[in-house]
């Protein structure tokens, strides 16, 4: 019961300092001021070794989020000391590269592991057997689950099918 009342009071009072902390206050002149001989109050300088509050990474303004504790930082635009940083040469442009024409057939090296059906579905983005039919006799082969190491395929543009890719 002791433990239970001592956690009790121990939430009130944390419960209290929070509301103090938070409290939108309207006049200022109550508290006290922040003393001139800590430079660095309100500056993080999380990372730089040895760092002064003259070479941290960004100015502080004077205007206060309402709690007295610290300043904002300034941004670039509305820091009146802040130098205009040159800007950067635009780089050259790119020159694309040319894409290959859109009707021309692909040649295909047959390498361990391709088949007609796997070339055909890749390439097409499917494999009905008419367009199966169609890549077989334009490469002349009599057997279309027969092919050989190092065989060039050619993959025409077939009517009806969308131009083949690189599979």
């Amino acid at each position: 019961m002791r433990t239970l009342l001592a956690l009790t009071a121990l939430m009130l009072v944390l419960a209290g300092a929070v509301w103090w902390k938070t409290r939108p206050v309207e006049n200022m002149n109550h508290m006290p001021p922040t003393t001139s001989s800590d430079s660095g109050l309100g500056i993080a300088t999380v990372g730089m070794k040895n760092a002064s509050p003259a070479e941290a990474s960004f100015p502080v303004k004077a205007k206060s989020d309402g709690d007295a504790d610290h300043e904002l930082p300034m941004s670039p635009a509305e820091d009146p000391n802040a130098a205009i940083a040159p800007q950067p040469d635009p780089a050259p442009p790119v020159k694309p590269t040319p894409k290959p024409p859109v009707n021309q057939p692909l040649r295909h090296t047959v390498v361990q592991g391709d088949t007609l059906y796997s070339l055909v579905s890749r390439a097409y983005g499917m494999a009905p057997e008419t367009l199966l039919q169609a890549v077989a006799e334009a490469n002349g082969l009599r057997d279309p689950s027969a092919l050989d190491l190092g065989q060039v395929l050619i993959l025409p543009v077939l009517e009806g099918f969308k131009a083949p890719q690189k599979p």
